[in-house]
């Protein structure tokens, strides 16, 4: 009901106070549609392309005899309105955030007011609550600091934007439920420059943090209490061994610069790779203590950034039904190889593949939970 509402407000807000004119089959007009969450979009869209069929309905039937062409109602995309995801080439942008299921606020303007007003008038507001400063990527020196004479800035300062999506999804989704993530360690792949490093050292406070990545971190998230950096990649064996010394984890988190194929494939191998130590190292020796106790703890929690190769709806769309059927076979896998094949019993999946406001049009980010079955 509340989309319909802002639908029906925000239509005629675009032709009392935009100026827009519905006596075309099509406007001249392009609109960029920003939602949160961002899984409203398509009814809105739908939405005001049913109040624009109808305003054209009403005015063709009393003014002359043209014919309103036949759009789809199934398709959100298809009307007398023109959508644009580009920010560059749009000419209006339409703007809603939903607060509850009955309250919700909107604003529309132009391109250039919005960017040039309403966005700076953001930015001048939310400053004080995001704060970022970010580091040189060969040198991982705050840039800032160098700039401003050398000033010290915090550890805990975020580096990177990447930093809010993370914290987003664990205030919004794990909530109250996640004392459980820092009873092991907290696992970073693809970590550069550590905004998630940082996430779980100081939002989830996990006593070690190993963050897995080739390049730099900053020099302030790799000082940090309990970072270890592994400057390697997860192709190599070495990595796979330095991992498995700081286990069992119990949050594993990956923003690599994969696509979705890729990177679920590598987290799959990663455990696998840490199974086959445990099972070597158990065989070696029954007698000695084990160096190493386990992938993860039981209950543990796994979030991967999915990024789909194309950015077009149709190949989006295409891409996220191809990771959807593959996700459960490779969720097993991760939980044969963390918890072994005779435990699975006791072993109980759970997951979301969530559209989070940080996330792009192209990004999808999959949160898993391991626990034990009830």
């Amino acid at each position: 009901r509340i989309v319909n509402s802002v639908a029906a407000s925000a239509f005629d807000d675009m032709r009392n106070k935009m100026g827009w004119i519905f006596t075309e089959a099509t406007t001249i007009h392009k609109l960029r549609v920003d939602t949160f969450p961002k899984e409203l979009s398509e009814n809105l869209c739908r939405a005001l392309q049913c109040h624009a069929r109808k305003h054209m309905e009403q005015h063709t039937s009393s003014s002359s005899n043209e014919l309103v062409e036949d759009y789809s109602a199934d398709e959100p995309f298809s009307g007398p309105i023109q959508f644009t995801r580009s920010a560059s080439q749009c000419t209006h942008i339409l703007s809603f955030i939903q607060t509850s299921t009955s309250e919700g606020y909107y604003g529309i303007s132009t391109k250039d007011s919005h960017f040039a007003s309403l966005n700076n008038l953001f930015n001048h507001n939310a400053k004080r609550e995001v704060i970022i400063e970010p580091t040189h990527p060969d040198t991982g020196i705050d840039l800032n600091s160098v700039s401003n004479g050398g000033e010290k800035i915090a550890s805990n300062i975020p580096v990177s934007r990447a930093y809010y999506k993370l914290s987003q999804l664990v205030n919004d989704y794990l909530g109250h439920d996640r004392d459980f993530l820092d009873r092991g360690s907290g696992l970073d792949l693809g970590a550069s420059p550590g905004g998630w490093t940082q996430v779980l050292s100081f939002q989830i406070g996990c006593k070690t943090v190993v963050a897995v990545d080739p390049a730099r971190l900053a020099n302030r998230v790799e000082k940090a209490k309990g970072v270890v950096h592994i400057k390697s990649d997860l192709a190599k064996k070495d990595t796979i061994v330095s991992i498995s010394e700081h286990s069992p984890y119990s949050f594993v988190v990956c923003d690599a610069s994969l696509n979705n194929f890729e990177v679920l494939e590598k987290v799959c191998e990663m455990f696998e790779g840490m199974s086959g130590l445990f099972s070597k190292n158990s065989n070696e020796d029954n007698n000695a203590a084990p160096s190493f106790s386990g992938a993860l703890t039981l209950p543990a929690a796994v979030v991967v950034t999915l990024k789909f190769p194309y950015k077009t709806a149709g190949s989006i769309k295409k891409n996220l039904g191809i990771v959807l059927e593959t996700i459960p076979r490779a969720l097993q896998r991760i939980s044969v190889a963390a918890y072994g094949d005779d435990q699975q019993d006791r072993v109980g999946i759970s997951y979301k593949v969530l559209h989070l406001m940080a996330n792009s049009d192209s990004e999808r980010t999959l949160l898993v939970k391991f626990d034990t079955t009830v």
